[in-house]
């Protein structure tokens, strides 16, 4: 299967609804349509294909009710540092990890969004967990770890 026949097939499952695709916000004009996430529209679908589901179905779901809320705004943020979802109208990042009570793991995703929301002055920034809930302020950003399903329903309350 040549690379022109994948690039068909994955434009046919966003022409019929299964996936999506979001832009790198920092990615040169001329990258954006070469350097995209895909997300699937259910996660039914994506259970089907995974092995160890846990991070990649919330990280699906986080995209999925994002793009939902705001369509072609959301995007990406990867440069030197990612992180998940960034709305830039709304100021927003969002990281999303499965499990943030591994020190290690903890730095990782707060380090991303400090630096990325200096560069981007991001005012409200979330990080999006199975079930750790708190609220922090690290170098002048609150930051709010907060579980899926009251990620959820806040964000339907929102809109």
């Amino acid at each position: 299967m040549g690379v022109r026949t994948v690039i068909d097939y994955v434009r046919y499952l966003e022409e019929t609804w299964l996936i999506f695709s979001i832009e790198n916000y920092a990615a040169r004009f001329a990258e954006r349509e070469s350097n995209r996430k895909y997300y699937f529209i259910d996660n039914g679908i994506l259970n089907l294909f995974i092995f160890n589901p846990e991070t990649l179905l919330l990280e699906n779901l986080v995209a999925v009710s994002l793009y939902r809320m705001v369509g072609k705004e959301l995007c990406f943020y990867n440069q030197n540092v990612e992180v998940d979802f960034y709305i830039p109208d709304k100021k927003w990042l969002v990281q999303t990890s499965y499990n943030i009570s591994d020190a290690q793991t903890f730095t990782r995703e707060v380090n991303g969004l400090l630096k990325t929301a200096k560069f981007l002055k991001a005012e409200k920034l979330q990080i999006v967990t199975r079930n750790e809930e708190r609220t922090f302020e690290q170098e002048g950003f609150i930051i709010e770890v907060i579980p899926i399903w009251k990620w959820v329903i806040m964000l339907e309350n929102n809109n």
